[in-house]
Parts: structure tokens; C-alpha cells; sequence
């Protein structure tokens, strides 16, 4: 759980630190205020970035040119010191005062985050699914994120390859190597997606039942763009195509996967309210697959409940129940009350 949060020349705070009890936790603010800023901040150490910004540097509060987050966790009675430094050329990132890659703070801190993009979940891009997807195995699988590193890494050179042989600085026989490679790491990645997608498809109907009130029928379905078992094979009936584009056609950067009920998918076919409470089911399923040995994840909450009618605010709680929760919001009065009542607020 966390304990607290300072943050320096980030966003809109000049310098700033917040407390947390290991229940409820509501903060309280106007728009532009930070209460994105300080959820995002907790989250950069269980992602290992800010989820928001394409760099982390444009979290560094205008004008400045250091940017610092520092984090206090407690994890089986013990307290552990987080932190992040930010300069316009170099990201750090330490535990304990010992220097860290980003991709080895994944999952530091067990994370789910709630936001109004990831509540989009059933009918957003599907680079959005991806990531959602990536981040939750990478949390409890570490190793995901070192594959997904390599994957991208061999991807760019066949790319770069493509162009090469398009110009023909280059022969089309040297894309067996990068195929061999390719396939090699997309089929664990793919391996570990579709392990989860499973695991998912045993709550999530029963969950999605519960906040739809009414019984309706949910599952998710992985949509590959090739069949992993011989990619090397699926990249070469894809060549002419790639080396027109010089882009890498199939493969887990292109994969995706949907939301459907016993009639059709959510996205073609369900109400803005039913995709809403399908983003929410998702989430809840996250929570379970993270939790280890009786510990719940973190659940971070940015302005979610003002996207519920009052019944179902009401509802979500109820299967809330338990763990660290650390929520946002403008309005006091929109929060179920049993976050009003029993939280911790904190007031911007």
C-alpha cells in the first residue's frame, strides 16, 4: 500500500506531499487542481511511466528543470522509499536508494488504475487494449515486460531491414534471421495474453451481471493477425505487402482483443452504459489477477464514479469492498457513501 507522496516541479505543484490510510482515500478538487497528477504520480511505480504524456519528462512543472516524485510503500511490514527524478535528458528511478530501470518498477507496487480513457476500454484503439493488457500480465510477470523490450527492439530492425531491401541497399534473404527472432519472442508474448484472457473469461461474466443487474452474457476473445504457431510462415506470406509499407504487418503489436456478448461484440452493438460497466468488469477482473497471497492491488480511481448513474455507484462499491482505494473527484456529493463516510479526505 501507499503510505504517502511528495512531489516537486511536478505538473502544477511546486511542492507537495500527501498521506494515505490503507482503506478509502478521497481527494477532493476542482479541475486543474492535481488530483490526476498525484494518481498518475502513484501509478508511474507500478507501470514504471506516467500513463497520461508520451515522455515522463513533460511532467516537469513549467519553467524547471528538475522534477521529482518520492514514494513511501509499506509491503509486509516493512517500509520501502520509492522515488522518481526528472530532467529534460534523463529519467532515474530508485528503490531504497538503489538505482532501477523503469521496466523493473512494473508491478513495484501492485496498481489498478481507473480513468476516464481506460473506461473506454471496450470501445477504444486497440493499442489502448494492448497496453491494458501488457501492464496487468507484466505486474504479476515481470519477464513480459523484458520480451515485450526484445520484441519491439527486433521488430524496429525489421522494419529498418524492409526499407533497406525496398531501396535495395539490402537482400530479401536477410529477413529470415529477423522472422526466426520475431516469431521466437511473439509467441511468448501472445502466450501470456491469451493465459490472461482465460483467466479473465472465468469472473467476468458473473461480475458484469452483477453491475448490469440483469443477466447478459460477457466474455473476452483474443484477435490475433497471424497464427503463432508457424509465424515465421505467416511473416513471409506477408512480405510483398510489408516491404510496399516498410512496416511489419502481423504480429502481437497488431493483435487485439474484444468484448462480446451471446450476440455480438459490445462495440457494435451495446449501449454507451453497458460498455462503461464492461470497462468496469475488466477492471475488477485486473484486481483479482493481481492479488497475491490474500494482498490486494492499489485501486487508483481518477474521476470515475461522475460516469455512473447513483445505483450503480452504489453497486461498484459494493465489490470495491477491501484494500487500498485511492480516488478522485469534483464533487463530494457524486461519491457512494460508504467512500464518503469512511474515507480519509483530502481536500486540493
Amino acid at each position: 500500500m501507499f503510505k504517502s507522496i511528495t512531489l516537486q516541479n511536478i505538473r502544477v505543484f511546486k511542492k507537495a506531499s500527501f498521506h494515505f490510510d490503507e482503506g478509502i482515500n478521497l481527494i477532493i478538487g476542482p479541475n486543474g487542481s492535481g488530483k490526476t497528477t498525484i494518481l498518475e504520480a502513484l501509478a508511474t511505480f507500478s507501470f514504471g511511466r506516467f500513463q497520461s504524456i508520451e515522455k515522463d519528462q513533460l511532467a516537469i512543472r513549467a519553467g524547471e528543470q528538475i522534477g521529482r516524485i518520492e514514494a513511501q510503500i509499506k509491503e509486509n511490514g516493512s517500509t520501502h522509499k520509492l522515488e522518481l527524478a526528472l530532467t529534460p535528458l534523463k529519467k532515474t528511478m530508485k528503490i531504497d536508494e538503489k538505482n532501477l530501470p523503469a521496466s523493473q518498477m512494473v508491478g513495484r507496487q501492485r496498481a489498478v488504475l481507473f480513468n476516464p480513457e481506460t473506461i473506454d476500454l471496450v470501445s477504444g484503439a486497440p493499442q489502448l487494449r494492448r497496453r491494458e493488457l501488457d501492464l496487468t500480465i507484466a505486474q504479476n510477470h515481470p519477464a513480459h515486460i523484458k520480451i515485450l523490450l526484445e520484441y519491439r527492439q527486433i521488430l524496429r530492425q525489421r522494419n529498418e531491414l524492409l526499407k533497406r531491401i525496398a531501396l535495395d541497399y539490402a537482400g530479401i534473404g536477410e529477413l529470415d534471421f529477423w522472422d526466426s527472432k520475431l516469431a521466437e519472442h511473439a509467441l511468448s508474448v501472445v502466450a501470456l495474453r491469451q493465459k490472461f484472457i482465460a483467466t479473465a473469461n472465468e469472473k467476468i461474466g458473473a461480475i458484469f451481471a452483477r453491475l448490469l443487474k440483469r443477466n447478459m452474457q460477457l466474455s473476452l476473445c483474443y484477435v490475433p493477425t497471424a497464427h503463432y504457431d508457424d509465424f515465421a510462415t505467416a511473416l513471409k506470406h506477408k512480405r510483398a505487402y510489408d516491404l510496399r509499407s516498410g512496416l511489419t504487418s502481423v504480429g502481437p503489436h497488431r493483435d487485439d482483443f474484444c468484448f462480446k456478448s451471446d450476440q455480438y461484440k459490445l462495440e457494435e452493438g451495446a449501449s454507451r452504459g453497458e460498455q462503461r460497466l464492461a470497462s468496469f468488469a475488466f477492471k475488477l477482473v485486473e484486481r483479482d489477477y493481481l492479488t497475491e497471497e490474500g494482498s490486494l492491488p492499489v485501486l487508483l480511481m481518477d474521476d470515475v464514479f461522475s460516469e455512473l448513474d447513483k445505483s450503480r455507484r452504489e453497486m461498484v462499491t459494493k465489490v470495491l469492498d477491501g484494500g487500498q482505494i485511492i480516488v478522485t473527484a469534483t464533487d463530494e456529493n457524486v461519491m457512494p457513501s460508504m467512500i464518503r463516510e469512511n474515507g480519509r479526505i483530502i481536500k486540493l
